[in-house]
Parts: structure tokens; C-alpha cells; sequence
């Protein structure tokens, strides 16, 4: 497979599953202002952490610098904003592109639910819509992720397209949910007190909720909700699980022995995931815990960021 090929299907998947995780998180955020006043504190924390979740630090100071942070400022920051590689209508904007680009790599439904989302949206405007308008189109970019996700699974032959998609998909919810637990972890140094409501709250971003709640004698405290989310097998929104899946889609690309770039992510998986399997729950500190772990996923990063 080319490099151009190669590329273009990782960045497209994960610019997929980045709008979705974005609109999802959105969504909660949104949901959360509307139950309590604009002007409250805990809405303004909100907003903060929504801006370090889903935008780099660089990004989030622009909304910043003008002192309080509003509702409709980071709705179209995050949604709509051309200078914002990271928004959502550029998401799937840079995965309509992508996809374009390799239309003789996949298969016709899934080309047709991209581009059909994008052309209805790409005119979009914030003020165009009111409160309801806006969950509408969150749910619906959550529903285009899992469509595009059912057409992969299928209809697509388990060849080396297949398998980079599911690369980039993985990838880019192993990083999501480090950055909700890393946003998770400054609110705490703040509020220490408060640790069993973010501990939910990271639940609710990382989708996690409903399946957490099934483990035996589910409680909101830290360790066994810390051991779910970064390190539980089965949980398709842990790290553990996104790296495990990630690693074996390369293996199944390039066979267990692989190129030299290959090996070296093998090597760099298995350390993260040793490491994800070694964690004391305990007694961890989870910020030094997630800066661990981030250095470990930085030499995975594939190409430019926001490709």
C-alpha cells in the first residue's frame, strides 16, 4: 500500500472518531449549562475542561484571554471555527478530503455516508442554530461516527485498509482518553474534594458510564474507576484495550517480524502496556501517572496532528 494511501485512511478514521468524541463531549458539557446558571463557577470549570480535552493549550487560550468563558464561545470554537483544526466541522471536512482521495481503497456506502454528513453541513453556523438544533446536530455526528464504524466492520475486506483504519481509530480514543483523564487530573489538583464528582464526570466523557456500572459492586471511588477506564481488558474506551487492539492491527499489516519502524511500535506499545498493567491504584498520583503514560504514547503519533 502507498504512503499517500496509507496516510490518508489513518487520518481519516481518526478525524472520524475525533468529531465524535468532540460532539460527545460537547454534548454532556451542554447538557450540564443548561441545568444550572451560565454564570456559575462550576459551569466556567466545565468549559475549561472541555477546551483542554478536545484543543490544545495554545488553541484554548484564545477562548481564554478574554476573561470568563461562554457557552457560545466554546460551542463555536469547538464546532465551527475555520482557524480550530481541531473543530468538529474540520474533522469532518479533513475526513471527507482524506477519503476523497482514496475513493478506489473503500467501498462506496462508506464514502457516501462522509460525504452525504459533510455536504449538509458544511455551511453551518453557530448562530443558525438554538439549544435543540444544537444536541440535533451533536447526536447526529455521534450517529455518522457509528455509521461510518458499521460500514468499516461490515462491508470492508480485512486487508491493510482495514486494518489502518482501525489503527487510527484506536489510536485517537487511546489519546482522547488520556487527555479527559489528564483535564480530569488539573481539576483535582484544584478540588481534591471533589474527586468522587470528577470521577464520575470522566466516566461520562470517556462513554463509560453504563458499562463501569455493570463491574461487581461499582462505587464512585477512585481506584476501581482509575483501573476501568486506563486499564480494563474488555472496556473499548480504556487505554489498555485501544493500544492492544491498535497493536494488533499493525502485526496483522506487517506479520510479527515487520519493518524496523514497525518494531519499534510494537516495542513502544507493549512498554505502555505493561506499564497501563503494572499501575497501583491505590495510591496513585494521576497526574505523574498520566504524564507517564502521554511520554509513552508521544513516539506513537503518526504524521502531523491535525492532518
Amino acid at each position: 500500500m502507498l504512503i499517500r494511501v496509507a496516510d490518508a485512511l489513518y487520518w481519516m478514521s481518526r478525524n472520524i472518531e475525533r468529531a465524535e468524541k468532540t460532539a460527545g463531549l460537547l454534548s454532556v458539557q451542554l447538557v450540564q449549562v443548561l441545568e444550572t446558571s451560565e454564570d456559575d463557577l462550576l459551569v466556567q470549570q466545565e468549559f475549561d475542561t472541555a477546551l483542554n480535552i478536545a484543543a490544545s493549550s495554545g488553541e484554548a487560550e484564545k477562548i481564554r484571554k478574554n476573561g470568563n468563558i461562554a457557552m457560545y464561545q466554546v460551542l463555536e470554537y469547538l464546532l465551527f471555527e475555520q482557524d480550530n483544526p481541531n473543530a468538529v466541522l474540520n474533522c469532518v471536512r479533513t475526513a471527507r478530503e482524506n477519503a476523497r482521495s482514496v475513493r478506489d481503497h473503500i467501498n462506496h456506502d462508506l464514502w457516501q455516508v462522509i460525504n452525504v454528513f459533510y455536504l449538509d453541513v458544511k455551511f453551518a453556523k453557530f448562530e443558525d442554530f438554538t439549544d435543540y438544533q444544537m444536541q440535533n446536530l451533536l447526536r447526529r455526528v455521534k450517529m455518522t461516527s457509528l455509521s461510518v464504524q458499521g460500514v468499516i466492520e461490515s462491508t470492508t475486506m480485512r486487508g491493510m485498509p482495514y486494518q489502518m483504519m482501525k489503527v487510527g481509530k484506536w489510536m485517537e480514543r487511546a489519546e482522547y482518553t488520556q487527555r479527559t483523564l489528564q483535564a480530569i487530573s488539573e481539576r483535582l489538583e484544584g478540588d481534591p474534594s471533589s474527586i468522587r464528582y470528577y470521577m464520575r464526570q470522566a466516566l461520562q466523557l470517556v462513554n463509560g458510564t453504563e458499562a463501569f456500572m455493570t463491574q461487581k459492586n461499582p462505587t464512585m471511588d477512585p481506584k476501581p474507576i482509575l483501573s476501568f477506564i486506563i486499564g480494563h481488558p474488555d472496556f473499548p474506551g480504556s487505554i489498555h484495550y485501544c493500544v492492544r487492539r491498535a497493536n494488533e492491527a499493525i502485526e496483522k499489516m506487517q506479520g510479527p517480524q515487520g519493518s524496523n519502524y514497525t518494531q519499534f511500535l510494537f516495542q513502544e506499545i507493549n512498554v505502555m502496556i505493561e506499564r497501563v498493567e503494572q499501575l497501583a491504584f491505590e495510591d496513585i498520583d494521576l497526574t505523574e501517572e498520566i504524564d507517564q503514560l502521554k511520554a509513552y504514547y508521544t513516539p506513537l503519533q503518526v504524521g502531523e496532528y491535525n492532518r
